[in-house]
C-alpha cells in the first residue's frame, strides 16, 4: 500500500513538472520574476496547490519540507522533489531494506558492540562527522534516538553536509519522516472537536514543531502566531501564559513588548532565569549604561546572582 502510493506521488509529481514547463515556457520572462500578481505566478501557485491538495487528501502522502520548496521555486522545486522520489525508489530497491531488515534483528547487539564507551572511543557526534568512517556515521545515525528531537534534527541537518551521499541520503529521510510524524499529529489534533483540551495538544504540537530545528524564517513566525492566538484560551496558570508569551516576544522580536513583560514578570516574581532574559536583551540592544544600572540593581536583591558572562567586561 505504501509503495503503492509512492508511485501514485511519482506520477502526480511528473504531471506537475509538464505543467511547471508548460507555464514557465509559456510565461516567464524576467520582468514577471518579482511580480507575485503576474499570470505565471498565479498558474505556477494554483498548480502547486492542487498538486498538494492530491497529496494530502487523495493519496493521504506527505512531502515534508518540499512543500514550501516546491511554492517558492517554479520548477526547479519539482525537479529537486522528483529526484528524491526517484532516489527513494533506487535506494529502496538497492540496499535499504537489507539493511533495515539487518538492523531489527542486530539492533540491540550493534548499539552494545559499537556505541559502548569503550568502543566508540568516548568520540562525540560533533567529531564523528569529521571523520573519515562513513559506516560509523551510517551506524551512528541508525541508532541515534534522543529524547529531545531539536538535538536530533542538528546532528541530521549537520549529517546533510557529509560528503558520502548514502549518509546525506539518510539524514535526508529521516528528517523528511520527523516533519511527516509531526504533521500529521497537528492534522489529527485540528481535526478533533474543539475542547480545552485539544487546545492544550494543539498548543503543545505548535510548540514541539517549532522548537524541533525543522522550521525557519517565515514558517517558524506563521506557527508563532498561531501559538499567539490560542494562548489566552488555553487552560494553563496565568503564569506559565506569561512564561509562554514572553518566548513568543522574543522569537518574533516583539521587542517592545518583549521588555515590558519581562520586567512585569521580574518585578512580581524576581526570577533569575527572566532576570538573565533581561540582561541579555539590554546587551543585545546595546542599551550597556541601563544594562549596568539594572545588574546592579538586581544585585542588591539577589546576592546569588553570577555576573553573565557577556557583562563582565562592563563590571
Amino acid at each position: 500500500m505504501i509503495k503503492n502510493r509512492k508511485i501514485y506521488l511519482f506520477i502526480l509529481t511528473v504531471f506537475l513538472l509538464i505543467a511547471e514547463i508548460i507555464i514557465v515556457k509559456s510565461f516567464y520572462t524576467v520582468e514577471v520574476l518579482l511580480n507575485f500578481r503576474s499570470t505565471f505566478w498565479l498558474l505556477h501557485e494554483g498548480a502547486v496547490l492542487i498538486f498538494l491538495g492530491l497529496c494530502h487528501y487523495i493519496l493521504r502522502e506527505e512531502i515534508g519540507y518540499f512543500d514550501i520548496f516546491v511554492l517558492l521555486f517554479p520548477l526547479l522545486g519539482v525537479i529537486f522533489l522528483i529526484f528524491e522520489e526517484i532516489f527513494f525508489f533506487w535506494k529502496v530497491s538497492q540496499s535499504l531494506v537489507e539493511e533495515v531488515l539487518f538492523s531489527e534483528v542486530n539492533y540491540e547487539n550493534e548499539r552494545e558492540e559499537d556505541f559502548s564507551a569503550a568502543n566508540f572511543d568516548v568520540m562525540s557526534s560533533y567529531d564523528l562527522f569529521l571523520s573519515d568512517n562513513s559506516e560509523k556515521k551510517k551506524k551512528f545515525l541508525f541508532s541515534y534516538n534522543p529524547s529531545d528531537i531539536s538535538v536530533k534534527t542538528e546532528i541530521l541537518q549537520r549529517a546533510l553536509l557529509d560528503e558520502n551521499i548514502d549518509v546525506i541520503h539518510y539524514a535526508a529521510t529521516e528528517l523528511n519522516t520527523i516533519d511527516t510524524e509531526i504533521q500529521a499529529k497537528i492534522n489529527s489534533a485540528e481535526k478533533r472537536e474543539k475542547s480545552k483540551e485539544n487546545d492544550l495538544r494543539i498548543y503543545r504540537l505548535y510548540k514541539k514543531y517549532n522548537k524541533s530545528g525543522l522550521l525557519f524564517g517565515a514558517i517558524s513566525d506563521f506557527y508563532r502566531k498561531k501559538m499567539f492566538g490560542m494562548l489566552n484560551n488555553l487552560k494553563i496558570s496565568q503564569e506559565e501564559k506569561e512564561k509562554e508569551l514572553i518566548d513568543i516576544y522574543e522569537k518574533l522580536e516583539y521587542k517592545e513588548e518583549y521588555e515590558t513583560l519581562l520586567k512585569k514578570y521580574i518585578k512580581k516574581s524576581n526570577n533569575k532565569d527572566m532576570i538573565s532574559k533581561y540582561l541579555k536583551f539590554l546587551y543585545r540592544e546595546n542599551r550597556f549604561h541601563e544594562l549596568i544600572s539594572e545588574y546592579k540593581k538586581f544585585e542588591r536583591y539577589n546576592k546569588d546572582i553570577e555576573i553573565p558572562e557577556f557583562l563582565r567586561e562592563f563590571v
